[in-house]
């Protein structure tokens, strides 16, 4: 989906200056020259900036396009329930994975969207049982991140 540049670099500007604004009622801390809001500052700068670039340059373009093209692969509706798919399973995994544990929400996650995708049956079930623990072991044991726990977490302790 292509969005009309000023449109989303309207939207960017008040983004960014919601940032700015939201970042000076950060608490100031005592002997610090620069305090907690600086850098939330910066980069709300930086994004409010970049939305009024977007605006000028659309302005200066004089180019008359829609406010939102719908590209050839959404009239498809294999392709918007795939697409719709991904969402799904990022609202599943943060529903599921405080009841269910990191590695059996993967599991169902991985399995579900590449079954979605066409793959194979037997290619799909590799995928989705190997990717659980390479990813468990990256970040629970390599980057020491607090996963959820769940049913087969409390098994392996």
């Amino acid at each position: 989906m292509k969005i009309n540049d000023a449109f989303l670099g309207l939207i960017m500007g008040v983004i960014g200056v919601a940032i700015v604004l939201h970042a000076q009622t950060f608490p100031v801390m005592a002997g610090m020259q620069y305090g907690p809001e600086f850098f939330p500052s910066i980069i709300g700068g930086g994004i409010a900036l970049c939305g009024v670039g977007m605006v000028v340059s659309w302005a200066t373009s004089r180019r008359a396009d829609p406010w939102v093209t719908v590209p050839d692969w959404m009239r498809s509706q294999i392709n918007v329930v795939r697409a719709l798919g991904v969402l799904a399973a990022v609202v599943f995994y943060i529903i599921a994975s405080p009841a269910l544990g990191f590695i059996l929400t993967i599991f169902l996650t991985a399995l579900g969207l590449l079954l979605l995708l066409a793959n194979p049956l037997w290619l799909s079930m590799i995928i989705a049982l190997v990717l659980p623990a390479v990813l468990h072991f990256g970040f629970s044991v390599g980057l020491r991140v607090p996963l959820p726990r769940g049913i087969i977490e409390k098994l392996l302790t």
